[in-house]
């Protein structure tokens, strides 16, 4: 149970940069909107979309019987509803109705990259299926790599594939809608890529001890965008510090450096440190000059060479806390569960004004809350055929926003 304070200090925060929807919703509790919520009778309408009878005989009273009804013998509009919503109650036909998303997906063999080495998400589907594991992932604050906790490994569906190969002779097969990071940092379909189109690499190197001629800190080599190479160990203690250690900075200047080509005399002009005194802190840290003119030799893209059909199978996905995003052995792909804001749809609008106004009223949880809502109300419309909400607002000040949304029943609707 949260205390007092904590349940303060987190409503403060929510609310601290957006219009108060608390507030807005207690100066507005009495407004209602035009549409009859909870109806006790409805109008009937004839086939045609007249009214028929005498003004007793319109209002049509909710159906309280279990009973069916043969719907080839009913015109009225509105007994359909309730007769759809009566067959809803029952447990073998709810079963059937449940609306899962259709979820852009990888094949099985493909090697997700984490702190314990490569692993197929088919294999990680079959061992940590009811865990939390960490994986690598970008991170678009920092604009580099880092480590994020996945969960729900799962098999979706069988589905069509594509297959993306790189430059590298690796390739990644996934259905054509899974999302691809862009070196630019803008997301791409696979379906969708082209020839010599540039992806953001993530590189998981084994250390080459032929090359190192070290026995310590031997652990797997990173590549990141502002410290060049690192080791593994540096990785892992900087995400568990939540900031970079200063005991690393020397040593990764010095290894930057190297592996830009720059010549150990320049590097040592550059550091200010003797070409003996560096060698020996690259020793030290299980690095070597031919280690780093090795690794200089992975370039900071990865290029699509060909897109080709792949074959129909079981394809998976997983999904990422907070980055929405992990690392292949190549490459980023999404998780496409939700997008980068944590949404389970995008909103375009050219007016600003009007976009922030419409991810008020989809996002926020005292609004619409589509994120949670998205899933039951789409079956409602596979179901009824019609979904229908009503915006409220202040008409004599429109310029305050929605104040509240409010869901009207089907059967209370009709054309005028």
């Amino acid at each position: 149970m949260p205390s007092p304070i904590w349940a303060n200090f987190y409503k403060t925060f929510t609310y601290a940069f957006s219009d108060d929807p608390i507030s807005k919703k207690i100066s507005t509790r009495d407004i209602v909107g035009a549409g009859i919520q909870n109806p006790d009778s409805v109008p009937s309408i004839s086939p045609d979309g007249g009214f028929y009878g005498t003004q007793d005989q319109r209002l049509v009273r909710f159906r309280e019987s279990n009973d069916f009804i043969d719907l080839s013998t009913i015109s009225n509009r509105m007994s359909r509803y309730k007769e759809y919503e009566r067959l809803r109650s029952m447990p073998e036909i709810e079963s059937v109705l449940n609306v899962y998303a259709d979820e852009a997906c990888l094949a099985g063999n493909t090697k997700i990259s984490t702190p314990f080495g490569e692993k197929t998400i088919k294999e990680l589907c079959e061992t940590k299926k009811d865990q939390k594991f960490l994986v690598y992932c970008y991170d678009f604050e920092k604009e580099d790599y880092t480590l994020g906790w996945a969960y729900d490994v799962r098999i979706t569906k069988k589905a069509e594939t594509v297959k993306v190969y790189f430059d590298n002779g690796e390739y990644i097969e996934c259905t054509a809608d899974h999302k691809i990071l862009l070196r630019d940092g803008s997301w791409k379909q696979a379906g969708d890529l082209n020839y010599l189109d540039q992806l953001m690499p993530f590189y998981r190197i084994k250390a080459n001890p032929e090359l190192t001629k070290s026995k310590i800190n031997q652990f797997p080599r990173i590549y990141t965008h502002s410290k060049g190479w690192i080791h593994e160990r540096q990785f892992i203690d900087e995400f568990k510090a939540e900031k970079d250690l200063d005991k690393y900075d020397k040593i990764n200047e010095t290894t930057k450096l190297i592996s830009m080509g720059l010549k150990c005399k320049d590097v040592a002009t550059i550091t200010k440190v003797d070409w003996r005194t560096t060698k020996y802190r690259m020793s030290k840290n299980g690095f070597s000059v031919k280690e780093m003119k090795f690794l200089k030799t992975y370039k900071d893209r990865r290029t699509v060479i060909v897109v080709e059909k792949g074959s129909y199978q079981d394809v998976y996905d997983m999904t990422v806390e907070k980055h929405h995003n992990f690392a292949t052995n190549s490459i980023i792909v999404h998780n496409c569960q939700r997008d980068n804001e944590g949404n389970v749809f995008q909103l375009s609008c050219d007016n600003q004004d009007v976009k922030s106004e419409l991810e008020f009223l989809f996002y926020h949880r005292s609004m619409l809350n589509m994120n949670r809502r998205i899933w039951g109300d789409f079956k409602n419309l596979l179901v009824f055929g019609d979904l229908f909400y009503e915006i409220i607002i202040n008409e004599e000040n429109p310029t305050e926003g929605i104040h509240k949304a409010a869901r009207l029943p089907a059967d209370s609707m009709y054309s005028s």
